[in-house]
């Protein structure tokens, strides 16, 4: 038995998420993204982007979540500092997510990042040319075979580099998942 089939037999005995009556016991969105933690789970809360990422679960009503890395090991250089993966290492990690999907089975993907996004897009979902994310919010759903794909800015670039725009970058995502589910902003900072 896998560690996905593992984790959602407890999910199962121990109730729904997020305390809701109906929350489906497969994630309706899936975060992927590259973790820099490599003791930590993916995208783990503790961490900057983790951080954000809870930020918005919070607002959201009515939906599950699962988090993943697309590449399963933080890439080091030479020096043990993190680099970005090669192109290499993201489509090792493509091949993984696709088994990943599978087992989880989300309704909607939301890529973090150019780097994740472009491959996801290109190379999962196989839905056509991946252009940019471009310098506004305004993020745009593809088609995946059984999934949305909603490419997002990574939210330790928001956090780096716009920064003052962190409450409308939360806002963005929820306005968009928010069509599958209520999108509550009371008591989300920010």
């Amino acid at each position: 038995m896998s560690v996905l089939e593992q984790q959602y037999r407890l999910a199962r005995r121990s109730g729904p998420s997020h305390g809701s009556a109906r929350a489906p016991l497969f994630p309706t969105v899936m975060w992927v993204g590259i973790s820099d933690k490599p003791f930590l789970a993916p995208l783990a809360p503790e961490t900057p982007t983790g951080s954000v990422i809870s930020r918005i679960e919070r607002t959201l009503r009515g939906l599950s979540f699962h988090r993943t890395n697309l590449v399963r090991r933080a890439p080091l250089d030479a020096h043990g500092r993190l680099r970005y993966p090669t192109r290499e290492e993201m489509a090792r990690g493509a091949d993984a997510l696709v088994l990943e999907l599978q087992h989880v089975q989300p309704r909607i993907v939301v890529t973090l990042g150019a780097a994740v996004s472009k491959t996801v897009v290109e190379d999962v979902a196989q839905s056509g040319r991946f252009t940019g994310l471009g310098g506004s919010f305004r993020y745009s759903p593809r088609r995946g075979n059984n999934f949305l794909v909603l490419p997002v800015h990574h939210p330790s670039f928001i956090l780096i580099y716009r920064r003052r725009k962190l409450r409308q970058y939360i806002r963005a995502i929820c306005a968009w998942l928010g069509e599958i589910a209520t999108c509550s902003f009371q008591g989300a900072p920010g």
